[in-house]
Formats: structure tokens, C-alpha cells, sequence
């Protein structure tokens, strides 16, 4: 950021009247995207690292954590069938996903999908989602399959505040409002091999 002038003298030169430009002397935004040529800055010219997430704009994703592969489980403590919210004592924890958020103040879109099957006449099939140790679940689903052990498709939302930047863990706990409820088959087992089990998705989002 200087300008000088350099004087032949015959025998060598000489640098005459050097000038630092300060940074008070560049104005805000002098230089712009509209005044750099299109692919004139590649990726191949940007240090790594040199831009991450603080540069982002509101609505930017910045990070995706993604959990599934979840093993094939049975639950026997109940979800009462009633008007209150669910519990974390209540069901049985099949599906868990941890994300440490980029921003205390970004949104985190959790979503989640499971296949219950219930044994018992009567029978509903509920599941719920909870955040770390809070008692009472963000979110619940339920179907009501038309026979016994017939397995039912829940899945379920949520909008949350990331709060801090610490380790967060999300956690799907399922059961019946009676009987044993079976986590990703029937109540003999598995089914397809595991590529129609439950996930987990936690996206965040820049605010």
C-alpha cells in the first residue's frame, strides 16, 4: 500500500518520495465482487481455513451430523396414552445424535424416523424425542397399526435453539401404550438388513 518514485542518477537509482496509503485512506468496500473478474479468485487461490462459517450469511447451513444403522431392539415400560408430555423415564431409548453447534445463537432442525411394531391387542405405537437430560420430550409421534405386530413408520421434527456451542445430544425413545414394542423389525426380528432402520438428522442453521 505505498507509491514512490524511482530516479535514475546516471549510475543506479534512487527511490524518491516513498508513500504508506494508511487503511483510513482506502475506503469501505473498495473492493467488491463486482469489480473482480468472474473465476478470477479460485479455490485453488484460497489458503485453507482462510473462510469459514463467521463469514456466512442468515439461512447458511453449516453443518450436517447424520446417525443410522441402529440395531434391532425390544422395549416393555409403557407411554401413557393420555394428554400429558411425554417423559424421558417413559419408552425405551433406541436412537440417540450428537452435534456441537458452530453457534451459540443458530437454529438446529432435528428430525428423526423409526419402525415400531407393538404385540399386544389395543395396541399404539408412540415415540418421542428428547433433548440431552430434560425431562419432558420436544416432540412425539404415534400410529395405530390395524393388527398385532404389524409395523408402523413414526417420524417427527423439531425446531430447536442451538443455546450454547457445547456437545448436544438428541435421543428417540419408543414404546407401546401396552405390551412390548419391537424397534426396526417385527417381534421376531430384523427386517431388510437394516437399510429400512431408523435415523437421525441434525442440521444447522445460521441465524
Amino acid at each position: 500500500n505505498y507509491i514512490a518514485h524511482l530516479i535514475y542518477n546516471g549510475t543506479s537509482f534512487d527511490l524518491q518520495n516513498a508513500y504508506t496509503f494508511p487503511a483510513a485512506r482506502i475506503g469501505t468496500d473498495a473492493i467488491t465482487t463486482v469489480k473482480i473478474l468472474n473465476a478470477n479468485v479460485t479455490t485453488e487461490k484460497i489458503a485453507n481455513s482462510a473462510i469459514n462459517y463467521t463469514k456466512l450469511g442468515a439461512g447458511s447451513v453449516v453443518q450436517v451430523v447424520y446417525a443410522s444403522g441402529f440395531a434391532w431392539g425390544t422395549g416393555t415400560t409403557v407411554f401413557p396414552y393420555d394428554n400429558t408430555i411425554p417423559q424421558n423415564t417413559e419408552g425405551t431409548e433406541f436412537m440417540s445424535i450428537t452435534i456441537t453447534p458452530k453457534s451459540s445463537t443458530s437454529k438446529l432442525y432435528v428430525e428423526a424416523a423409526l419402525g415400531l411394531t407393538v404385540d399386544t391387542v389395543g395396541r399404539i405405537s408412540i415415540a418421542a424425542m428428547f433433548r440431552d437430560t430434560t425431562a419432558d420430550a420436544i416432540k412425539a409421534a404415534m400410529a395405530c397399526p390395524a393388527v398385532v405386530n404389524e409395523p408402523t413408520w413414526l417420524s417427527m421434527q423439531a425446531e430447536v435453539n442451538a443455546v450454547a456451542t457445547s456437545a448436544t445430544t438428541f435421543k428417540i425413545r419408543g414404546g407401546g401404550n401396552i405390551g412390548t414394542v419391537y424397534f426396526n423389525g417385527n417381534n421376531i426380528e430384523a427386517k431388510f438388513g437394516g437399510v429400512c432402520g431408523g435415523y437421525m438428522r441434525v442440521v444447522e442453521v445460521l441465524q
